[in-house]
């Protein structure tokens, strides 16, 4: 396998992990916002694991991207776009294709990953809110007794805030 076909390789299985992640992120924004934590927790699993396998997908570009790099008469730290411009322009245009597609999908990932925190920040909210009310709900329940004394309360078995 040439260096250029290791590149699109590696572009390609890139590509489909960020896809497959931004999958999991609409996933884990339904599972938000139904509340439904065990759908939550296998989403969240399924990321790390797909983020375990990005990281190796990573790596396999970053030797790939090198190796073309030093083919072409490059510093082997040669970013994508140096190398483009060394390629030959059907070469070039397919790998521009693969690095737009890429990007792309990292944009909508993004997006997604800033919705998905969006809909947690505005469930802790909500929690907290909840919480608030019963706080108070039992404060305004405090009554007196015969005595005129205020029953002994148990402690609270949970905190005001989460």
């Amino acid at each position: 396998m040439t260096p250029l076909e290791s590149l699109r390789g590696a572009l390609d299985e890139e590509l489909a992990l960020y896809r497959d992640l931004y999958a999991l992120g609409v996933q884990k924004g339904r599972a938000i916002e139904a509340a439904d934590v065990q759908a939550l927790a296998r989403v969240v699993e399924g990321e790390l694991e797909c983020l375990a396998r990005l990281e190796r997908a990573e790596a396999r570009r970053a030797k790939a991207s090198a190796e073309l790099a030093a083919s072409l008469g490059a510093a082997a730290e040669a970013t994508l776009h140096e190398i483009l411009r060394l390629l030959p322009q059907e070469e070039r245009e397919a790998l521009k294709e693969r690095r737009f597609a890429l990007l792309s999908v990292m944009d909508e990932v993004r997006r997604v990953s800033g919705a998905n925190e969006e809909l947690l920040r505005q469930s802790l909210a909500y929690v907290n809110f909840s919480l608030g009310l019963i706080q108070r709900a039992q404060a305004a329940a405090d009554v007196y007794d015969r005595d005129g004394r205020r029953p002994a309360r148990p402690a609270a078995a949970w905190q005001r805030r989460a």
